[in-house]
């Protein structure tokens, strides 16, 4: 009898693994967000095989080429040359590593300090719990964007000093939902039982909560990329953002504004990759979302 449990555990943990994998192919903002991140990312992490051209290289006599679609095209730049004479493909698929840098870094950064607080508060509660929410709505007084900015004008621009400001601003969400969620667990049978066993409350928070915080943190951990990128692009347009020659999506905007009614494409590429990135990043946090609500694992 005992040699027949491990098979039946196999397949329940087969049955289960092939139940989400028939849920996520039938969930088409998974797939759809899953795919276009999936694709941003290969394109990042071969962007030096992808690309024959220097992104930072200058070539004053082959400016403003546009792209193959328009009859002066060329197909030695696919997607033309940028005011400076530099390949704009080559700069669209080394930008794809800025803004997922950005997006990655400034993600854990304020994954761990939103996480933080929100369990501290959530399962101790009480003063702890009073000073907590009084931090929180301190950061949430405060615009973002304009503090951002601010600080960025104050101590100067580079992709390090983004990264840091962005991931100590956009914590706020972590801490709401995780607090909100810690709350909610500390309640629980399973977790009154290893209080009665004994068990720190240290234990208790690693073992316990946390593992079953995952499903938010996922959702969480995709909104607050996107949004970091989104506000990463806004700063570079506004040009307290990452500082020239870096191949920023957002400094490539700000940089042809001025060709907006001559040669529109300079706005629209960078504007495309921006769009799809966020949009596959939000669909993907949404269908994970989808896909471990309690009510879907039936």
């Amino acid at each position: 009898m005992a040699t027949d449990l491990p098979a039946e555990n196999d397949l329940l943990i087969e049955s289960a693994g092939q139940a989400f994998r028939r849920r996520s192919l039938k969930n088409i903002g998974f797939m759809t967000g899953l795919a276009l991140v999936a694709l941003v990312a290969s394109i990042a992490m071969l962007a030096p095989i992808l690309t024959a051209q220097d992104p930072y290289l200058q070539n004053l006599d082959q400016r403003l080429i546009p792209p193959f679609w328009h009859l002066e095209g060329t197909w030695a730049h696919p997607f033309g040359t940028d005011k400076f004479g530099r390949d704009y493909l080559s700069r669209i698929i080394h930008g794809s590593r800025i803004s997922l840098l950005i997006g990655l870094f400034v993600m854990v950064i304020s994954g761990l300090i939103g996480s933080t607080l929100g369990v501290i508060a959530g399962y101790f509660g009480g003063k702890i719990d009073a000073v907590i929410m009084y931090i929180i709505t301190v950061r949430l007084s405060m615009p973002v964007v304009l503090v951002a900015l601010a600080v960025v004008s104050f101590v100067g621009s580079s992709l390090e000093v983004i990264v840091l400001v962005l991931g100590l601003f956009l914590w706020d969400r972590f801490a709401v939902v995780i607090r909100a969620a810690t709350k909610r667990l500390r309640g629980e049978d399973f977790v009154t039982a290893a209080r009665c066993t004994g068990c720190p409350d240290s234990q208790i928070i690693l073992r316990e909560i946390i593992p079953n915080l995952m499903n938010q943190l996922t959702v969480i951990a995709t909104l607050e990329m996107a949004q970091a990128i989104l506000l990463e692009s806004a700063l570079s347009f506004l040009g307290l953002g990452v500082q020239p020659p870096l191949p920023s999506w957002g400094l490539m905007i700000a940089e042809a504004k001025e060709f907006v009614f001559f040669d529109p494409w300079l706005i629209t590429i960078p504007g495309v990759a921006i769009f799809l990135l966020v949009l596959g990043i939000n669909l993907l946090g949404d269908g994970i979302r989808d896909l471990t609500a309690p009510e879907m694992k039936n």
